[in-house]
């Protein structure tokens, strides 16, 4: 007997088992370059998955919606709670869209779905982005200065403040202001696909924010295009008295799902 096939039980796997779906019905694969011309693909193909149960999916945003509304009327921990319950819903829709892609039926249970499936990483994940978000929000202001944050806090409370009581300085305001728009786009980078790839992939969140990050940049161009169609058909859709983006709004979320599709999955 020799030692050639002997194999031991306790070592790690060889083989890639991070590159298969959970579904086992699609291969994931590390970021790929998109065409610009991919990125029309992106809304082309969550409109087809939006089509075959458009009135679900627009209820179904719309009761996402009505649970943050009600959630941020929670006295003083309120806004907590619907930035830490958004993420987990919103990822609930990509595994709508996932298993509609793959035929099975639209279920308004989908909205919950991500929380049952991975509730840890959806809700970590929302937890750290708040917290990025956050201090995204403080360095800016620490920039602005303090006149500019009693009156941005003042504003959101409801109350007037007059300007001639402030102390801005305008420079200072240019800066933090650069500072937050910076900050919020590389946020947008970092969370876009996090989402689907905790979601559907069980992927840390950390690693998660990195590959997000690292795909959004290595594919600019598509979703540059991409953004400039859906800021087109938003326009579109705003011009029936809004009634548009009963549409837009799900179609969106399902984008996500698309272009997560497109690029990290063979």
């Amino acid at each position: 007997m020799t030692d050639q096939n002997v194999v031991n039980p306790y070592s790690a796997p060889t083989s890639q088992v991070e590159t298969v779906n959970v579904s086992g019905d699609a291969v994931f694969c590390p970021a790929k370059k998109l065409t610009a011309g991919q990125g029309n693909r992106i809304v082309a193909d969550a409109w087809n998955i939006y089509k075959v149960s458009p009135f679900k999916w627009t209820l179904m945003s719309v009761i996402m919606f009505v649970i943050m509304i009600v959630l941020s009327m929670i006295p003083i921990i309120g806004s907590i709670f619907g930035s830490l319950f958004y993420t987990p819903l919103f990822a609930g829709l990509l595994i709508a869209a996932r298993d509609v892609e793959k035929g099975e039926a639209l279920k308004f249970g989908h909205l919950f779905s991500a929380i049952k499936a991975n509730g840890r990483g959806v809700f970590g994940l929302a937890f750290v982005m708040s917290i990025i978000g956050l201090v995204n929000l403080l360095v800016g202001f620490m920039f602005m200065g303090s006149g500019t944050f009693m009156a941005a806090y003042s504003g959101y409370m409801g109350q007037e403040v007059d300007p001639a009581t402030l102390d801005i300085n305008p420079v200072g305001m240019i800066i933090g202001f650069i500072i937050m728009m910076v900050g919020t786009l590389v946020l947008v980078m970092m969370s876009w696909f996090a989402t689907p790839l905790i979601a559907l992939q069980s992927v840390g969140v950390f690693q998660a924010l990195g590959m997000s990050f690292k795909a959004s940049l290595k594919n600019w161009l598509s979703l540059t295009v991409y953004g400039l169609i859906m800021l087109f058909w938003l326009f579109v859709a705003t011009i029936p008295v809004g009634l548009g983006l009963f549409i837009m709004i799900p179609l969106m979320s399902i984008t996500v799902y698309t272009g997560y599709r497109k690029i990290f999955t063979m």
